[in-house]
């Protein structure tokens, strides 16, 4: 089943995008390398196995990622590729969070001060990514168990060992890291101040933030042409649109290139010049959807 001139649509955009999608899969065959090739990874002794482990885990996800931005751009399915492209910035946050041998966290400019904080390490880093995750499941959990007609029996053997890690990553991260992890997220502050921390402002506001209005739903008016009172002069866009698919497939494989570049730098993959060509070429793309 397809939307109406789907495939139309696909057509014109894989013809007239034909260089763009071509050094897409440049990019994620480079990506995909780094788990097909035989490399070694020395980690560096301030890097604990675990966050190698999830740092990994991130970029496969940024990959599957990074496959529906490129199958949805070929669709011409632009909202729902906005989507898919904020998820992957949010993954490149977490992957640089970890990485970064060095992270000083701001909000508003600022930098932030926590009681009894403890420093920035990437064992710290590790430990806060860890607790968020523990708490985002004991909150599920609680949830389910809780919700109105929901049949959800967890056994109190299970719930048990929930409340236990909860607790442990309460004790190791103190009371005011727990809070700011429990209200914010592993990094305790909102994601515009995350971004501005890491040095990824401009990418927030170019894409990041304006993609807001498609994910919370706040953009009706985007998919209804009219202006009159009058019901019959408005259409519903139910058609695919390749105009901003330009824009959001640069803008995800600017963020693909530099989650590589980040896990790179930190476990040396070897992939510093093919990385930085890719991103030199990323900047001589049209992010204009060429008119016929």
């Amino acid at each position: 089943m397809q939307l109406p001139h789907e495939s139309e649509t696909r057509k014109s955009i894989e013809k007239k995008l034909a260089p763009e999608f071509a050094l897409a899969s440049e990019i994620l065959e480079m990506a995909i390398s780094i788990f097909t090739s035989e490399r070694s990874v020395t980690l560096s002794e301030d890097l604990p196995p675990v966050i190698f482990v999830n740092a990994m885990g991130l970029l496969a996800k940024a990959c599957k990622q990074y496959r529906a931005v490129c199958e949805l751009s070929q669709m011409g399915l632009g909202d729902p590729t906005d989507g898919v492209a904020r998820m992957m910035f949010e993954t490149l946050l977490a992957v640089s969070f970890l990485l970064r041998k060095q992270v000083d966290l701001t909000v508003q400019g600022q930098p932030l001060i926590v009681e009894g904080g403890k420093q920035l390490t990437p064992t710290f880093r590790g430990q806060l990514y860890a607790a968020n995750d523990a708490f985002q499941a004991q909150k599920i959990l609680n949830g389910a168990t809780k919700a109105p007609g929901l049949l959800c029996d967890v056994p109190a053997s299970s719930q048990s060992r929930f409340e236990t890690n909860v607790a442990n990553y309460k004790t190791m991260l103190g009371p005011a890291w727990t809070k700011l992890v429990m209200r914010k997220g592993y990094a305790g502050i909102h994601v515009s101040d995350l971004a501005e921390s890491l040095g990824f402002s401009e990418i927030y506001a170019s894409v990041y933030k304006i993609a807001s209005g498609g994910v919370h739903a706040a953009d009706a008016m985007n998919h209804v042409v009219g202006q009159c009172e009058d019901l019959n002069d408005f259409h519903f866009m139910i058609s695919p649109n390749p105009e901003n698919v330009p824009t959001t497939l640069n803008f995800a494989s600017r963020v693909m290139v530099t989650i590589i570049q980040e896990a790179n730098d930190r476990f040396g993959f070897g992939l510093e010049q093919r990385a930085e060509n890719l991103m030199t070429k990323l900047g001589e793309m049209s992010i204009e959807f060429p008119e016929d």
